[in-house]
């Protein structure tokens, strides 16, 4: 996404400096500057941020070299650091080297073998998972029977850009259960290899972030107005049909998953469920994307059975709370009941007039906006916002509270006005809101956009480079 957002600002930057070539005015020292810029990777070198200077010393140490950061080679830039890489199956080794350095090294199998004692504890025959990503770029597809329902469902709806299968083996091997990437591609996948328990993180990971935005692009399929569905509307239907297809491939790869879990930790369904929503709430930091995936349902109560036979859902044992057991599994099939009513409620064949047209829905990580708000880093997330998170169970009961004694308030009120007839009108009318007031009237300065506009590409390269460096 980043590389995108780079291209696309590259291009503007270069379109922007041409008119300021032709059409900037004044002595302005900023504009000269600029102008001696040609490009926007020679613009974000002069900046020189704080965390790898661009200079062109060459650096002793691996690795700085080896995360360097360097617009004029974007492809290497923009790719996974060492610091975002899986850590090394077997660990690593680390020496004290002079001047305060300190360097470490990963251990191969060969030298973890030789400094363990391990006897069988290696399975013979590993698991393959096949695992759908979005926004992989390959061609290794072939025999994937969920895969072809993918493309056949899926192909002209816009939904996806691209997407392929990584074929995973997983297995424990010299005592550690690991998983190996066989068909991985060094310009596309980040890792070839990670410890199990790594893997399920990052498919939980993924499958959070891909559910949100479908959920977000199928929205005003789905939306009820006033408690009202919305009419049909063009080409719904597909796309409806398309995320029902996915969480199928999702459902298929969650078992799969929990069945090598289980297998591998000697633990139970119920379990799975605890272990799932502490990786969200305490492990984990992206938290926010399970909350936001929680609004397939609307009250407090229903997204606290979201997370499936754990916490206050097993207070006196509710079959109605443990049914499916864990939050994935909930997930899947809150979405997908909707994807599938929504299949019917848009069938061009079910309506004797023509759909609506749809609405257009962008990806919410799609920030190539012509301005980009730079912010401060979000190093600590507000108090407010992790007390809502603590709190939702509570919620929930007090919710139940609330509409117990609604009920018996109305009930009361029921009585009281047979017994004393009908209620008298207010004494005195609700007074009408104010007029909002008129826009104030501000001047123009058709001079101002021809001195500004090289300015705001320039700092939109800034704040794709200051949310990199984050």
């Amino acid at each position: 996404i980043k590389f995108e957002e780079f291209q696309k600002q590259k291009d503007k930057y270069q379109g922007e400096l041409q008119k300021l070539e032709h059409k900037s005015s004044g002595d302005n020292n900023c504009c000269t500057e600029i102008k001696k810029k040609n490009s926007a990777a020679q613009f974000l070198k002069a900046l020189k941020h704080c965390k790898d200077d661009q200079s062109d010393r060459k650096e002793d140490n691996d690795d700085k070299k080896n995360n360097k950061i360097d617009f004029s080679e974007p492809l290497k830039t923009f790719s996974p650091t060492t610091y975002c890489k899986a850590c090394p199956v077997y660990g690593v080794t680390c020496n004290s080297g002079g001047r305060g350095r300190r360097t470490c090294t990963n251990i191969d199998e060969s030298k973890y073998r030789k400094g363990k004692s391990i006897n069988g504890q290696n399975d013979t025959n590993p698991k393959e998972i096949k695992i759908l990503v979005l926004g992989r770029k390959g061609k290794d597809n072939n025999n994937d029977k969920k895969l072809e329902e993918v493309n056949n469902a899926c192909n002209n709806t816009g939904l996806f850009k691209d997407y392929s299968l990584q074929k995973w083996n997983c297995r424990k091997m010299k005592g550690i259960d690991q998983c190996n990437l066989t068909n991985f591609s060094e310009n596309i996948d980040f890792d070839q290899e990670m410890q199990f328990n790594e893997f399920i993180q990052r498919w939980l990971r993924n499958f959070v972030q891909d559910y949100n935005k479908l959920k977000d692009k199928i929205k005003p399929c789905i939306n009820k107005e006033d408690g009202i569905e919305k009419t049909c509307i063009e080409g719904c239907n597909n796309k409806c049909d398309c995320v029902e297809k996915w969480l199928d491939k999702k459902s298929t790869e969650w078992d799969e998953i929990k069945s090598l879990y289980k297998q591998y930790s000697k633990i139970s369904d119920q379990e799975i469920a605890f272990r799932v929503k502490s990786y969200f709430r305490e492990q984990l930091h992206f938290d926010n994307q399970a909350t936001k995936a929680q609004e397939v349902v609307e009250t407090p109560c229903e997204k606290q059975q979201l997370w499936g036979c754990t916490g206050k859902n097993l207070e006196n044992i509710d079959p109605e709370n443990c049914e499916k057991g864990d939050f994935i599994t909930n997930l899947i099939d809150k979405l997908k009941k909707k994807a599938t009513s929504c299949k019917d409620k848009h069938s061009d064949q079910t309506h004797q007039t023509s759909c609506d047209s749809p609405p257009l829905v962008e990806d919410e990580d799609d920030t190539l906006h012509d301005e980009i708000e730079v912010k401060a880093p979000k190093i600590c997330p507000p108090v407010e916002e992790k007390k809502e998170q603590k709190d939702e169970e509570e919620k929930c009961d007090e919710k139940e509270e609330e509409e117990e004694k609604e009920e018996e308030k109305d009930k009361g009120d029921e009585e009281e006005g047979a017994a004393g007839g009908p209620a008298e009108p207010p004494s005195t009318p609700p007074s009408p809101r104010p007029p909002l007031p008129p826009p104030a009237d501000e001047p123009f300065d058709s001079t101002i956009l021809q001195t500004t506009i090289p300015f705001g590409v320039a700092l939109a390269l800034g704040s794709i480079a200051f949310l990199f460096l984050k």
